[in-house]
């Protein structure tokens, strides 16, 4: 009787079920953790945002609608913020 050296199709069928189940538990909680990530990312840039747009009315006689002229240099992953 030969012996037979790898995985059944059974094995296979049961590591990508619970590879499955793992990604659906995860995700969940991957998705949420990019979300507030974002979030707080967007808080500070619109902190930023408002305090260029004081330091430009304390200099001028109105807020800006430019932001091309707060003369921001934040960038996200995404690329450069505050493009107009």
């Amino acid at each position: 009787m030969t012996k037979h050296i790898g995985f059944t199709l059974i094995d296979l069928i049961v590591a990508v079920a619970i590879v499955g189940l793992l990604v659906a538990i995860a995700l969940p909680s991957y998705t949420a953790f990019v979300q507030k990530a974002r979030r707080s990312d967007a808080t500070s840039a619109l902190v930023q945002l408002a305090i260029a747009q004081e330091k430009h009315r304390s200099n001028n006689p109105q807020y800006t609608a430019d932001f091309n002229a707060l003369n921001l240099s934040t960038t996200s992953v995404e690329g450069p913020e505050f493009k107009s």
